[in-house]
C-alpha cells in the first residue's frame, strides 16, 4: 500500500500541476504540500484531502485511504474507461508511449479542425 504522500504526488502529477500550482488552486501553502508529499509515516490523509482530490481530478477515497481507483470511472466515458483499463496493465514506459500517440493524434485532429471521427467542422462544411 502506498503512503499518503506518494498518492498526493501521483495525483498532483496526474493533474500536471507543480506544488506551487496546487497551492494556488487549493489555497494551501506550498511548504505544507511538500511536507505532506514527503512524510515517511503512514498517515491516512489530511484535513486538505478533499481539496487536493478536487484540484487533481482524483477520487477522495483513493487519495485518503487508497480505496478504489485513483479516478472514479463512473465519471469517464466508455472509450476512456477502456483505455484506462488497458493502460493500467502496461509499464510506465508503455503508458507514456500511448500518451504521446494520443497527444499527437489530438494535435493532428485540432490542426484539421476535426473533433470526432467523421466530423470535420468548418473545413468539411465549406469544403
Amino acid at each position: 500500500m502506498m503512503e499518503y504522500g506518494e498518492r498526493l504526488k501521483i495525483a498532483r502529477k496526474y493533474a500536471n500541476l507543480s506544488q506551487s500550482e496546487l497551492a494556488d488552486t487549493t489555497g494551501i501553502k506550498q511548504p505544507s504540500i511538500s511536507h505532506l508529499e514527503n512524510l515517511d509515516n503512514k498517515c491516512s490523509g489530511s484535513e486538505f484531502t478533499a481539496r487536493f482530490a478536487r484540484a487533481c481530478g482524483v477520487s477522495v477515497d483513493w487519495l485518503a485511504d487508497e480505496i478504489g481507483g485513483m479516478i472514479e470511472t463512473n465519471q469517464l466515458s466508455e472509450p476512456t474507461k477502456r483505455l484506462v483499463t488497458r493502460m493500467s496493465t502496461m509499464s510506465e514506459r508503455e503508458q507514456y508511449k500511448i500518451v504521446r500517440m494520443v497527444e499527437a493524434f489530438s494535435d493532428d485532429a485540432e490542426a484539421n479542425d476535426c473533433d470526432a471521427p467523421g466530423h470535420c467542422g468548418e473545413r468539411q462544411a465549406n469544403g
